[in-house]
C-alpha cells in the first residue's frame, strides 16, 4: 500500500491536465463520502420509500376495471368529460 507522501509524489509526476482531471474524481469522490457520512440512511430510506410505492402502484393497477368491459379510449373518455361538464353547468 503506498504511503499519502508516495501518492502525492506520483500525481506531481503528472502532466497537469491528468492531475486537473485526478483533483475533480478526487472531490466528487470526497463530496460523496462527506454526503454519505452526514446522511447514511437517507439513501437507502429514499430507494425503500420508491420500492414501496412502486409496489403500491402494481397492486392498484387496475382497480377501477370491470370485467369483460372494455375501457373508453381517451378520446371517448373526453368526449364523455365534456358532456357531463356541459350538462352540468347549463
Amino acid at each position: 500500500m503506498m504511503t499519502q507522501q508516495e501518492v502525492y509524489k506520483e500525481a506531481i509526476a503528472l502532466p497537469p491536465k491528468e492531475r486537473a482531471e485526478l483533483l475533480k474524481k478526487l472531490e466528487q469522490s470526497l463530496k460523496k463520502d462527506i454526503l454519505e457520512s452526514e446522511n447514511p440512511s437517507e439513501d437507502r430510506d429514499r430507494r425503500q420509500i420508491i420500492a414501496e410505492r412502486k409496489l403500491a402502484v402494481d397492486h392498484l393497477r387496475g382497480i377501477a376495471a370491470v370485467p369483460g368491459k372494455i375501457p373508453p379510449t381517451d378520446e371517448e373518455w373526453r368526449e364523455e368529460r365534456t358532456n357531463y361538464l356541459l350538462e352540468k353547468y347549463k
